[in-house]
């Protein structure tokens, strides 16, 4: 059975229409260390409010989407999606999260420069990185699977983001967020892991791939019903030293809202029981 002392869970794995009041009480009855929180449920909560609720639940942010999208076609674009970042820090140091997930954008608007897009992510990177040190934030870079690189992330390697992370020195608060479905297929894994090492790895997201992926959005699938090995993979993490939580991110759509206890006791029993 596994450790579930670190187990987490994103509550975009809830539709987001399902209320904080509700899902931070249930994080709590199963007995997980965190969750994972969407700025939509800041807009809709209220930072102040939000914070308090997950302390009196004792509760960690383990933590909190997104910042970036820095690929944009205009500089004016891209200035405000950088001062958006720069919100989101202030809102992730506010929460004490342990991380500020940032996904670095798609292809811009009519653009087929893969590179250049890439470039942009750096430079805004760049920008960033000193009022994240000051707040006290870890940004983790969160590769995606290369089906997403058009549209919302032209990081598809966790190669690529570790380049980005050994580029801006060890002092830098740039790390990494480990999706396993984003990247459980990527070649030399246990050697990317190690030169990444346990602090820059700052979150592992849990979610399995199935056979016959048809849905990007609702394809992922409960760990143990799929492909991903997770057994090697937190053999792996344990010999590198990784002490960071794991943490559920599957949206159940219909099913999470109709029965949210339902199926947050499935996401908790197939990690358990069988990943």
């Amino acid at each position: 059975m596994a450790d579930l002392a670190r187990l987490a869970v994103h509550l975009a794995s809830f539709p987001t229409e399902l209320d904080l009041g509700d899902l931070i009480p249930l994080a709590r009855r199963f007995d997980l260390a965190g969750i994972g929180l969407l700025r939509a449920h800041l807009e809709r909560y209220g930072l102040r409010d939000a914070s308090r609720l997950v302390r009196d639940h004792g509760l960690e942010v383990t933590s909190l989407s997104y910042g970036g999208f820095f690929t944009a076609p205009d500089g004016a674009e891209r200035r405000a999606r950088i001062d958006d970042t720069r919100r989101a820090i202030d809102q992730a140091a506010a929460l004490e999260a342990r991380c500020l997930l940032v996904a670095a954008g798609g292809l811009p608007p009519g653009s087929r420069d893969l590179e250049g897009a890439r470039h942009m992510v750096e430079d805004a990177l760049a920008i960033v990185v000193d009022h994240a040190a000051s707040a006290g934030v870890w940004l983790a870079l969160e590769p995606h699977h290369p089906m997403y690189a058009a549209d919302r992330s032209v990081l598809t390697t966790l190669e690529e983001a570790l380049a980005i992370c050994e580029a801006f020195g060890r002092d830098a608060p740039i790390g990494i967020g480990f999706d396993t479905f984003h990247g459980w297929w990527q070649p030399r894994l246990d050697e990317l892991l190690q030169r990444l090492g346990p602090e820059r790895l700052r979150l592992v997201q849990i979610a399995d791939w199935p056979r016959g992926l048809t849905d990007p959005r609702y394809g992922r699938t409960v760990p143990g019903e799929g492909v991903v090995d997770f057994p090697l993979l937190r053999r792996r993490l344990t010999g590198l030293g990784y002490d960071g939580p794991f943490e559920l991110e599957v949206p159940g759509g219909e099913v999470a809202g109709r029965d949210p206890a339902g199926w947050l006791r499935r996401l908790v029993e197939g990690w358990a029981l069988r990943a």
